[in-house]
């Protein structure tokens, strides 16, 4: 069986999403990543992962709107992708404003096509009247065809299969099936060696909470800040590193307490120091559908905090491989965390724990066998 992924972006958890899973799958068929990006995204790419570059333009606003907003520019990368690999599948795993234009290009030329909805209800973010625009168009148009057109739609828990039928009938729940979302790590990742320069003023002796993502309203950061703020008040000690790239923080920062904010885009290489330096990773989120930070946290043997928001608390095991607590409720965030860190050697146990529930449930190897069984059936 031949296997193509198909990613319209080169960088960050999209990027490493597709990486993974073929990875994965060429232990079981024939596998392969293209990426589909910015000329200066792909430069950034690392290791011998069995990933194809597809450059887009990056050098002018007329070039860009040539190819991103061109449904002719995504039939004609279908067309190539078909006649180079002649792939039985294509695997669309990630959204692009050309994405229903390069599905129906795939099936015209006789091939199965799969795409994963990430995100079935779109994230509250912070958006231009333009962006916002794009949402609209995309739960209302664009998303709904692109299911009907599919073979079939991979998400990542029963939760975000019952929002397909909610959002748009029946058919697209019946067209869909889970698997859960992967866990481990890229080779650029795992042997990253860089320590971001900003972690020099970590203050040592102390544990290290880390915030790690793009900052955007939903992820509830102002939440955790003001839970610092109560931890400062009762004496509790903790580095907070906030490390991503987004909107505004939306709280200031804690008198008194060490933060490490690292506002901006972090490359592969500096992810490896950003965990290895954290105690606990935090996801205050206040909405969410899943995450590919709990399994980034658990490949590093780190246990979690998260809130009981999406699915998140399918893959945390709480008191065991983390601590679930409600969303919007700094003081139950700031307790959690205050007992928590008090057990270092619990918190070590508990990261061994998480590591060996990444293993055994959430490998990509695994999710790429369950794949695997999703295609055989469809080639039937």
């Amino acid at each position: 069986m031949k296997v193509v992924y198909v990613t319209f972006s080169g960088r960050s958890g999209m990027a490493h999403y597709a990486e993974n899973l073929a990875v994965a799958m060429a232990s079981e068929a024939s596998a392969r990543a293209v990426f589909i990006a910015p000329r200066s995204d792909l430069a950034l790419l690392e290791g011998d992962a069995p990933v194809v570059p597809v450059e887009r333009s990056d050098k002018s606003w007329k070039r860009r709107m040539l190819e991103l907003y061109n449904p002719r520019f995504y039939r004609r990368i279908a067309r190539r992708i078909v006649r180079d690999y002649t792939p039985d599948i294509v695997h669309v795993t990630s959204d692009s404003t050309g994405l229903l234009a390069f599905v129906k290009a795939i099936r015209r030329l006789g091939v199965v096509a799969v795409c994963t909805i990430h995100d079935p209800i779109r994230h509250d973010e912070v958006r231009t009247r333009w962006g916002r625009f794009y949402e609209w168009y995309q739960a209302k148009w664009q998303v709904p065809a692109v299911v009907r057109a599919c073979n079939a739609v991979h998400v990542h828990s029963a939760l975000h299969q019952a929002d397909l039928g909610n959002l748009y009938g029946p058919d697209a729940a019946d067209k869909a099936y889970v698997v859960l979302h992967g866990g481990g790590l890229t080779k650029a990742i795992a042997a990253g060696d860089h320590r971001p320069a900003e972690l020099k003023g970590l203050f040592q002796g102390r544990p290290t909470l880390l915030f790690f993502g793009r900052i955007e309203p939903y992820k509830g950061l102002d939440v955790l800040l003001r839970a610092l703020d109560l931890l400062v008040a009762r004496g509790v000690a903790v580095n907070l590193v906030i490390a991503g790239s987004g909107t505004s923080i939306g709280h200031r920062l804690p008198a008194g307490a060490e933060v490490i904010l690292i506002q901006r885009f972090i490359k592969d290489a500096e992810i490896r120091s950003l965990f290895e330096a954290a105690s606990l990773v935090v996801l205050p989120y206040l909405s969410a559908t899943q995450s590919g930070v709990i399994p980034m946290a658990y490949a590093f043997a780190k246990p979690v905090i998260s809130t009981t928001v999406g699915s998140l608390h399918e893959v945390v095991k709480d008191g065991e491989t983390g601590f679930l607590v409600p969303p919007g409720d700094p003081a139950a965030l700031a307790g959690v965390i205050e007992r928590a860190v008090q057990g270092p050697d619990n918190l070590v146990r508990m990261g061994r724990k998480a590591k060996l529930f990444l293993e055994e449930s959430l490998s990509w190897s695994e999710v790429a066998r369950q794949h695997l069984k999703v295609y055989r059936r469809l080639l039937e």
